[in-house]
C-alpha cells in the first residue's frame, strides 16, 4: 500500500466500479477518492462534480459522477 496523496480521502466502495479499459473496484474494497468540478468546453463550471476513483497503489483511475464511498 503506498502512503496517500495530499487531498485524496480513503473508503469502502458501495458497489463494483467498471472502467472502458477492463479494471473493476469491487464493492468492499478500500479505495481512495477526490471530487472534481466538471467544466464545460468553454471553461465554465457546470455546478456538477466528478469523483475520481484509485486503488491503494494510487493506479486504475476510474471517473463517475457519483459518490460511493462510505467513509472509514
Amino acid at each position: 500500500m503506498k502512503q496517500k496523496i495530499r487531498g485524496w480521502k480513503e473508503g469502502v466502495i458501495t458497489q463494483d466500479l467498471r472502467s472502458m479499459g477492463g479494471f473493476t473496484h469491487r464493492k468492499g474494497s478500500t479505495v481512495r477518492y477526490k471530487r472534481h468540478k466538471e467544466y464545460d468546453s468553454d471553461s465554465y463550471w457546470t455546478g456538477e462534480y466528478q469523483w475520481y476513483y484509485v486503488d491503494t497503489e494510487n493506479n486504475n483511475l476510474i471517473r463517475t459522477s457519483e459518490l460511493l464511498v462510505n467513509e472509514s
